[in-house]
């Protein structure tokens, strides 16, 4: 059974950006403005959505608008994964 992107999203960036920043980390955590995504960061998630999720990133979809929390990402993935099954 799969965890759905909300939950994995959370966990991935969590494991890997945020172990020691101190913010609370929730599906509407402003990621770029609490400093958990820097712009390097960033493309490391967007390398871990492709892999994950199966899809190319388009470089105009990598914005504050779709990276800026967990459920815009979250929207963006089930937006761009409608219809077919991933995972």
């Amino acid at each position: 059974m799969t965890m759905g992107p909300e939950f994995e999203l959370i966990d991935y960036i969590r494991s890997q950006f945020a172990p020691d920043t101190g913010v609370e980390l929730s599906a509407t955590t402003d990621l770029v403005g609490n400093g958990i995504l820097d712009s390097t960061a960033m493309m490391q998630l967007v390398l871990w959505i492709e892999e994950t999720y199966q899809f190319p990133v388009e470089l105009e979809d990598i914005s504050p608008e779709t990276f800026g929390t967990v459920q815009r990402l979250t929207e963006y993935v089930q937006r761009r994964t409608a219809g077919r099954r991933v995972g």
